[in-house]
């Protein structure tokens, strides 16, 4: 929000305060149909209006080389999980 940043990716509570102030949504994790939906990624209208060349670049992403998810897969055929779930409900 200082100007020091132009894109970054977020979590959903840090990306309100970050919409809030004026940053523009690029991608929503939970449109990319990942196993783990977590940050988004956010930028200022202004940096996507000059940087048309960023939209269809993201699309090239290979999320398989961004998330590890091997650390959620052990919890949750470990059974942690599942157990987390039941106290929760």
């Amino acid at each position: 929000m200082t100007g020091n940043i132009d894109v970054a990716a977020m979590t959903y509570s840090l990306s309100e305060a970050a919409l809030k102030a004026g940053f523009r949504s690029m991608v929503d994790a939970a449109e990319l149909k990942a196993p783990y939906q977590g940050p988004s990624v956010c930028a200022l209208k202004e940096v996507l209006a000059s940087r048309q060349d960023l939209n269809p670049k993201i699309a090239q992403v290979d999320i398989e080389q961004i998330i590890d998810s091997s650390y959620v897969r052990n919890l949750e055929s470990n059974g942690f999980l599942a157990e987390l779930r039941k106290k929760i409900k």
